[in-house]
């Protein structure tokens, strides 16, 4: 039952992210944002109260579901007063409109799978490698890493719907730097905060039984915002079609792979390797970017 909830689970994310998309388009930023909010909010909330009334895994499950459709609801609602019309009956595509932006959609396919299994690999790798125990402690410290990535996330989206070619590239590259601001600010803050206090932060959200990884914290939560400022570049080329950012984002795929088949012998291993990946990533995302905007602006 689990397993056919969280297919339905997908089905209602599919849709949603077709009219948040929709949305941003429509330069409806804050609704975007409240369909995000109201979701993971719900997740929270109504997961608990299932798990509480003796529901236990199936009720987890069902409080995501749940919390899709929520945002889902609100998300149709505030398409359909944008303009969004649904056709009905059966509506097959217009491949001649679809076929030019074929390798567009190829980009934005190898970027985006590239950056998803980039920042989230590592909980993978432990779990295979590594006794349950280990991988459950180390779950929940990039539990909390994965907090940098919220936080900024919502930049990296609003920076793909605003940067256009049409645009002078001074306007484009104004954009980028705002929103890299407002990333390390937001982001560099929190990470700043695990690595003072990373054991404080541990105990208080998961207990003592997780202190013994604690100091993974740190490191970890510097190799997501790292990751997350990598995926605010990518995006801002995506936007402009800069077919040449998935050479850059795919060499620091193939460095992290590198590091890790390198030395995988210890969770610490595991997220230096990331981290060295997400370093060389953003180090080639920033030198060419840095380039061709200097070239651009000449």
């Amino acid at each position: 039952m689990p397993f056919i909830i969280i297919g339905l689970v997908l089905l209602a994310g599919i849709m949603t992210g077709f009219r948040g998309a929709y949305l941003r388009g429509k330069r409806d930023f804050l609704g975007a944002t409240i369909v995000s909010a109201l979701t993971a909010f719900s997740k929270i909330g109504v997961s608990a109260v299932l798990v509480l009334v003796g529901f236990k895994t199936s009720g987890a499950a069902g409080g995501i579901l749940v919390a899709q459709l929520i945002g889902l609801s609100y998300a149709v609602y505030k398409a359909r007063k944008l303009g969004f019309v649904k056709h009905r009956g059966t509506v097959r595509p217009d491949w001649n409109l679809l076929r030019p932006q074929a390798r567009y959609a190829g980009l934005v396919l190898f970027v985006s799978l590239i950056t998803t299994v980039q920042y989230s690999t590592d909980v993978t790798i432990v779990k295979y490698l590594f006794s349950p125990e280990v991988a459950g402690q180390y779950a929940g410290i990039a539990t909390i890493s994965r907090i940098v990535l919220f936080l900024t996330s919502s930049f990296s989206i609003v920076l793909l719907s605003s940067v256009k070619i049409s645009q002078p590239p001074r306007d484009n590259s104004k954009l980028l730097v705002r929103a890299l601001m407002m990333t390390l600010a937001l982001g560099g803050s929190a990470t700043l905060l695990f690595a003072i206090f990373p054991t404080q932060i541990v105990h208080v959200l998961f207990g003592a039984r997780y202190d013994a990884f604690a100091h993974l914290l740190p490191l970890l939560s510097t190799a997501i915002l790292t990751m997350s400022v990598c995926n605010l570049i990518a995006n801002y080329h995506i936007a402009l079609r800069h077919g040449w950012v998935m050479l850059y984002v795919g060499l620091g795929a193939i460095a992290t792979i590198s590091a890790l088949l390198l030395s995988h012998g210890s969770p610490d291993a595991v997220v230096r390797g990331l981290a060295i990946g997400s370093g060389i990533m953003l180090v080639g995302l920033v030198g060419w970017t840095g380039h061709r905007a200097g070239f651009t602006l000449k």
